[in-house]
């Protein structure tokens, strides 16, 4: 499994590294902690790259649904992304006494903006970790392999909406060879004949 952000990977995981929220629950989707997989530490190694493996085994390359709105504001609040929000922070200017004493639940709210940005920056890197493990793995196997992952065309002109500034293009579009924009999805009024 490779969808929508943090899905991604088989198996059950470690606590330590799933998806978590606000209210220390974890997601039961199988949604992994962006940051153990943007940091390439165990995680992508056991959860990750097996399934990158076995796709590249037949496939050139790996096409990803990749709609990450079911994520908007709710996470991960994670001990990992607790620290690497607190690192951000302190590059702002931010104590890390002053960003601790928000988390989890107040976060949002005190620092909406640089949490729209850190986590669009975030996601940057894992999107980076990830087409480089595809690079890597597809030569391993004598292929040319990108990650693609199918962006929502809006996401490219709407970036700066909320919904979307989350994950922006624009930072980690440099990182990718390949994307597949996709939509709208066609809607017609079906008492009348299809037009094309």
């Amino acid at each position: 499994l490779l969808s929508d952000g943090f899905r991604l990977g088989e198996g059950q995981k470690a606590d330590a590294d799933r998806f978590q929220y606000a209210d220390g629950s974890f997601a039961e989707d199988g949604s992994v902690c962006p940051e153990a997989v943007a940091q390439s530490g165990e995680a992508l190694g056991k959860y990750v790259l097996p399934v990158i493996e076995r796709l590249l085994a037949d496939y050139d390359a790996i096409m990803s649904n990749w709609e990450l709105y079911m994520y908007d504001f709710k996470g991960c609040f994670c001990p990992r992304c607790r620290e690497a929000f607190v690192k951000y922070m302190t590059e702002q200017g931010k104590t890390p006494e002053m960003v601790r004493s928000k988390w989890p639940k107040e976060i949002i709210a005190a620092y909406r903006a640089d949490w729209i940005r850190f986590r669009s920056l975030q996601h940057a890197r894992l999107i980076e970790t990830l087409e480089k493990t595809v690079v890597r793995t597809g030569r391993r196997y004598g292929r040319n392999a990108h990650f693609i992952p199918e962006i929502a065309w809006s996401s490219l002109t709407e970036y700066d909406r909320e919904h979307y500034a989350q994950y922006a293009p624009e930072d980690y579009l440099c990182h990718l060879k390949w994307i597949a924009p996709w939509g709208p999805y066609l809607f017609w009024n079906i008492e009348e004949p299809y037009e094309y």
